[in-house]
């Protein structure tokens, strides 16, 4: 049985077409998959340069809320200060957070029993410089307290407390996608859309998280144009229109 030959290189075409496709589609994801591990790979190493890593810290506060999805030009338009100078937006997390300081004891600077002298009292008694340099206390007298998270340091005048310099330091990580909820089990379990805020310091208090996520619709129309089933119909598409 003779093949007419315009069948046959229609049919080759159509095959050149499906393949080709199929193979741009799996050079985008290998693309996609190698940029990103080395994003990964960046965040690991930029979480290596900063003061202190996550991995080692002890988490002391977490809130967990819900997400509010909207679209971009949603997004644009009700946030137009907020996002003046964006074209693009993905997320965006407002958090309030207090931070309490209870129970710190700063150290004085240490004293020396020489620097004291006894004192003689008006009915005669007398306090020696050794119970003077016990009970009583030198001003100015400078003061310091310092831990992982809090570094404090001030002087101690006659009327008043100085504080000369107070630093904390915190570490948050923040968690935005779909969480499986408890409530169901299995593959079934609905994906509650939430906003996860960690924190490190004991002496902060997460009080209130808040996200909005923008839903990128052309991300997704770009995921389905460039599917192996779409590149398979462009191929169809293409030897239909060349046996026409």
């Amino acid at each position: 049985m003779k093949i007419n030959r315009n069948i046959l290189i229609s049919v080759i075409i159509l095959l050149v077409l499906c393949i080709g496709g199929m193979q741009l589609n799996h050079y985008f994801s290998i693309k996609d998959m190698e940029n990103s591990y080395e994003s990964v790979i960046n965040f690991k190493e930029a979480e290596k340069s900063q003061l202190k890593n996550s991995l080692d810290l002890k988490i002391e506060d977490s809130r967990v809320m819900q997400q509010h999805i909207i679209s971009q030009d949603v997004a644009l338009n009700q946030f137009k200060k907020e996002f003046k100078d964006y074209k693009k937006v993905n997320s965006y997390l407002k958090s309030e957070v207090i931070s309490t300081i209870r129970g710190l004891e700063a150290k004085y600077d240490s004293v020396k029993k020489d620097d004291f002298a006894g004192i003689t009292i008006a009915d005669g008694g007398y306090i020696s410089k050794k119970d003077v340099a016990k009970n009583f206390l030198r001003i100015p007298a400078n003061f310091e307290y310092k831990d992982e998270w809090l570094s404090l340091n001030g002087t101690v005048n006659k009327k008043s407390t100085t504080i000369d310099s107070l630093s904390m330091f915190n570490k948050f990580d923040a968690i935005i996608g779909y969480k499986k909820s408890d409530k169901s089990f299995g593959w079934l379990r609905k994906k509650d859309p939430v906003v996860e805020l960690k924190s490190y310091s004991p002496y902060t208090k997460i009080t209130h998280v808040n996200n909005v996520v923008i839903n990128d619709k052309k991300s997704k129309t770009k995921n389905i144009l460039l599917s192996t089933p779409a590149v398979f119909i462009y191929g169809l598409i293409g030897g239909g229109i060349l046996l026409n």
